[in-house]
């Protein structure tokens, strides 16, 4: 009995130990994955044991190693490569084929995505690799020279200043000119915020896919009103799926100098000149003794930096497929004038998570950034005309010995610093009123030592996209976004009391801002591919709302100077006032586009939109606006005629396009204003300085006739392609017209003082062309190297047709004469 007993426990010692091994079980695959038309590796291609969450991905020589259950199914996946599934074996060599369909090139457009031989608008995109490389500051760093009929300038040399982006010229003389930034599907508010010069700051560089630059009617007017002078789309970089973490640094370190300075006279120059003229004794001996080299003194070689982390990969499981990505980045821009600084920190955060078989899609977008800024003061013009002959600071003599501006002087009224004063009749060095020499410069030296200009900001933006298409139906697919925008900016600036500039007081000021947008969309769109008959056919319509909210306040005091003067009066303010300015204005829109594809190789698009604008909620019947557009594309490339060409020849497109869109972008008054002021008035030895007084603004009459400005755009365009698209680009011609421009007038006589009207026209004209090159494109496996070559041009032409009936009207300060009416001016850009 007890053998049996102890065969029995044996056996089930057995039992569960073969079962334990069964269950703990794993097989180790190793394997290589090689691209199959030129057996190259490819360098992070994703391993995953499937209906599991492990995996990996291949390494710089395509190996991989996965320990993986008995019987398991691999998925092998990389992008522009067909995913394959095959049975996992101990030693696996994996020949991935391309994607012909994923490797066609889409492109953002309004609301959606296109292949890019699909599209009938003048549309172009770029890539990371396509654009400027080195430290880049803005988004709009990216864009510069990159694409033809975009014009990026940059407003000054400041760090992270603001610059202009115009696509093809400006159509409008009151309202903006500005193209619709749009990141991640969010409208932004085109107005930067206080202490940021460039509202495309908030957005890190190194956090963006790609832009897309629409640019005719067909393009643009989906996004009806707001977009008038074109749209720039851009596409922030998302996670992987199925992927592991993985964490990416780049940073780069970059040193300025000004390589060739304005040419000016040195000091022993300038009295040699002087002497040579035969300038009498007086004027001779105005000039010192000092050699004083003005532009060292506000110049200097600038130390730059950038670094940026992100971590991005893939969350997957039986109940969703989550790619995700974040990243956080800091930038530090020194200027070339001492005192320039730019600091900002940004960080994001992308989810992607699909849920039902991929058939509901999220998009979630977080960013958010902080900036501070240090401004300088306007020197470069005061360095190159500064005298040399003066020093920077101390006692200023001529080559008589004589004291041309004595130390007491310098150190009472200007903190030490060289300034060349009047002294007026019946007072000494020493004693107040001593004024400035009008006719002479300031030290640029002391004005960057006596201005302090700081701002600092912060920005949020975030929204929510939700696609889901509907089960059992899934041509049909619904789409809402929600998003928001929060910005707030802060500048303080304060003057010394030695200040040249503001001489006689200091002064201690501020002015914020804030301000946010709020947009929501929703919008259905129904696409159906006929495949026998090779057609395609594809229908969205959709609503949206926007608001925009904006409060400034300013704040500010002058201060006496502490020395010389009345102790009573020493470091009190003599004036101060604050200021409230609020507005805000809403949008709301419907839309819808049509496109038709037949036998690939006629292509339709037409839109249309309404925007409703509170802007003109004073018109009669004036509050919508309607902006449609039509165009075609013939693909000359497809036809069979063109066989014997297709051997050189890969793209060869026609395209056709007319269209509207209008401009609401005018500041027609504000909501709501408050105003508090009091200027302190002194009477002191016979001078005297202001009188008490508050504020007021101008009064604007209502229009009940003013409507929106509206351009006609007309578009022909040819896109081109040789040899597999290794050599292509794009030529377009344009017209665009705008009429109804809003103008500002004062008005003759009444209680008003100006009024609102659509008066004029503008005409816009131009042609663009641009190639690109790839010269070479290489990949091995230890090194791959490449070169391209693009290259773009464009003429804008700008006419302003008509300004009639601006004799009507009294032309006011910023308004436009009535000696333009109905006049030829033109100008170019």
């Amino acid at each position: 009995m007890k053998n049996n007993i102890f065969n029995l426990r044996a056996w089930l010692m057995v039992g569960l130990l073969m079962v334990g091994l069964t269950a703990f079980a794993q097989t180790t695959v190793q394997g290589t994955v090689v691209d199959a038309a030129n057996g190259e590796p490819i360098i992070g291609a994703s391993i995953l044991e499937m209906g599991t969450t492990n995996g990996t991905i291949t390494d710089f020589d395509g190996n991989f190693v996965l320990n993986v259950k008995p019987g398991a199914k691999l998925q092998i996946s990389y992008m522009g490569y067909k995913t394959q599934e095959l049975n996992a074996q101990p030693n696996m060599s994996v020949k991935m084929g391309e994607d012909s369909e994923l490797l066609e090139e889409v492109v953002v457009v309004g609301y959606g995505v296109v292949k890019k031989g699909d599209a009938t608008g003048s549309v172009t995109a770029i890539k990371p690799d396509d654009m400027n490389k080195g430290l880049q500051t803005t988004a709009q760093d990216m864009l510069q020279g990159k694409i033809a009929g975009v014009n990026v300038v940059a407003a000054d040399g400041t760090p992270g200043g603001a610059g202009s982006i115009t696509i093809r010229g400006g159509a409008s003389l009151n309202a903006s000119n500005n193209p619709l930034i749009v990141i991640d599907g969010l409208a932004m508010d085109e107005n930067g915020i206080q202490g940021v010069a460039n509202p495309l700051s908030m957005v890190n560089p190194n956090d963006i896919e790609s832009f897309t630059v629409l640019k005719d009617a067909s393009a643009t007017a989906i996004y009806g009103s707001r977009a008038s002078n074109g749209v720039i789309l851009i596409t922030t970089k998302k996670g992987a799926k199925g992927s592991k973490p993985k964490v990416s640094y780049s940073g780069n370190l970059s040193i300025g100098t000004l390589t060739n300075r304005t040419q000016v006279l040195t000091a022993d120059q300038l009295r040699g000149y002087a002497t040579a003229l035969g300038h009498n004794e007086e004027k001779t001996n105005s000039l010192g003794t000092a050699s004083t080299d003005w532009q060292d003194q506000i110049y200097r070689t600038s130390v730059s930096t950038d670094h940026n982390i992100s971590i991005m990969g893939g969350v997957k499981n039986n109940i969703v497929d989550m790619p995700y990505r974040a990243s956080v980045g800091y930038t530090l821009q020194n200027g070339a004038i001492k005192t320039s600084q730019m600091q900002r920190v940004t960080a994001s955060l992308n989810l992607s998570p699909s849920f039902l078989d991929n058939h509901l899609n999220f998009n979630i977008n977080t960013k958010g950034m902080y900036i501070y800024n240090r401004y300088p003061a306007g020197v470069v013009g005061a360095a190159l005309s500064m005298d040399p002959t003066m020093p920077v600071k101390g006692e200023a003599v001529n080559a008589n010995g004589d004291v041309l501006v004595s130390q007491n002087v310098l150190d009472n009224w200007f903190d030490g610093y060289y300034q060349r004063v009047v002294t007026p009749s019946g007072y000494n060095d020493d004693a107040w009123p001593y004024t400035k020499n009008a006719q002479t410069t300031g030290n640029p030296a002391a004005a960057l030592a006596h201005k302090d200009d700081r701002a600092n900001a912060g920005s949020f933006v975030g929204n929510i996209e939700a696609d889901y298409k509907i089960h059992g139906f899934e041509d049909l697919h619904i789409h809402a976004n929600f998003g928001a925008d929060y910005s707030y900016g802060k500048q303080k600036t304060i003057m010394s009391v030695y200040s040249y500039d503001n001489h006689y007081f200091g002064w201690d000021g501020w002015s914020d801002m804030s301000k946010y947008n709020l947009q929501f969309s929703a919008y259905a769109q129904y696409g159906h591919d006929w495949v026998d008959a090779n057609q395609h056919f594809d229908v969205m319509v959709g609503y949206e709302n926007q608001y925009f909210y904006r409060k400034t306040q300013s704040d500010g005091s002058g201060f006496y100077q502490s020395t010389n003067k009345d102790p009573e009066l020493a470091g009190q303010p003599y004036n101060r006032y604050t200021n409230t300015y609020i507005t805000d204005n809403a949008l709301q829109s419907v839309y819808g586009r049509i496109n038709w594809n037949g036998w690939d190789q006629v292509l339709v698009t037409a839109t249309f939109r309404a925007d409703a604008s509170t802007r003109f909620l004073s018109s009669e019947g004036n509050q919508w606006g309607y902006f449609p557009s039509v165009a075609a594309a013939w693909r000359i490339i497809d036809e069979r005629w063109m066989e014997p060409a297709q051997d050189v020849m890969s793209n060869f497109k026609l395209r056709l396009s007319y269209g509207t869109v209008g401009n609401n972008n005018v500041d027609l008054g504000y909501l709501r204003s408050e105003y508090s002021g009091t200027t302190v008035g002194y009477m002191y030895d016979g001078y005297f300085s202001t009188q008490l007084t508050d504020g007021g603004s101008d009064v604007i009459a209502a229009n009940p006739k003013l409507k929106w400005e509206t351009t006609v755009t007309r578009d022909l365009g040819l896109d081109y392609g040789f040899f597999n698209e290794r050599l292509n680009g794009t030529f377009d011609l344009y017209w665009n017209t705008t009429k109804d421009l809003i103008l500002r007038y004062k008005l003759a006589t009444g209680g008003y003082n100006y009024q609102y009207r659509n008066i004029g026209s503008t005409d816009n004209k131009g042609v663009e062309f641009s190639i690109n090159g790839v010269v070479l494109d290489h990949k091995a496996k230890n090194l791959s190297y490449g070169l391209t070559i693009n290259a773009n041009i464009s003429h804008n032409k700008n006419t302003v047709v008509d300004l009639g009936g601006m004799d009507e009207y009294t032309a006011s300060t910023g308004c436009f004469s009535s000696n333009y009416a109905n006049s030829d001016y033109e100008f170019k850009l």
